[in-house]
């Protein structure tokens, strides 16, 4: 049954008409949630901490965990500091490969984040 607005009524809703505008509802939402599919983000984070003059970071992290991305996702900190793509790194999905505009003194820790939906 359609819902019964105000508008186009022209007066307050009866009691009937708002119970069926309800029930209504109730049988869409039930619809909706029927067809509903369940989805998993998760945060994906890599650690690395820098060699001398170091500016391409792929592979294993700290953690031996292999770096991957989606490129539309991923985001780059040095030092706790977010870095802007295309001016300070530029991804390569193809390799999983982060490379930096400049190089980095040793000891800086590079932080690649990136959500994966499954």
């Amino acid at each position: 049954m359609p819902i019964t607005l105000r508008a186009n009524k022209g007066s307050a809703l009866t009691h009937t008409e708002l119970d069926e505008n309800f029930n209504t509802l109730d049988t869409a939402v039930d619809l909706v949630q029927s067809n509903l599919t369940t989805i998993a983000i998760t945060l994906n984070r890599f650690d690395y901490i820098a060699n001398a003059n170091q500016s391409v970071f792929n592979g294993p992290d700290i953690n031996s965990q292999t770096m991957y991305f989606d490129i539309n996702t991923t985001q780059v900190y040095m030092n706790g500091l977010l870095l802007r793509n295309s001016n300070d790194y530029v991804l390569t999905a193809s390799s999983n490969t982060v490379t930096l505009q400049l190089s980095v003194a040793v000891d800086t820790e590079i932080s690649i984040t990136s959500l994966s939906v499954s």
